[in-house]
């Protein structure tokens, strides 16, 4: 595995963990609302 698709493979993996506890994080202070 080159290092480049290893770096974009991390990058989306970041991303999508970002994504997923932002969207989480707004529909739990829905919910409380």
């Amino acid at each position: 595995m080159d290092v480049s698709s290893k770096t974009v493979v991390m990058i989306n993996v970041c991303a999508a963990f970002a994504l997923i506890s932002l969207l989480s994080v707004r529909f739990g202070l829905v919910l409380i609302i």
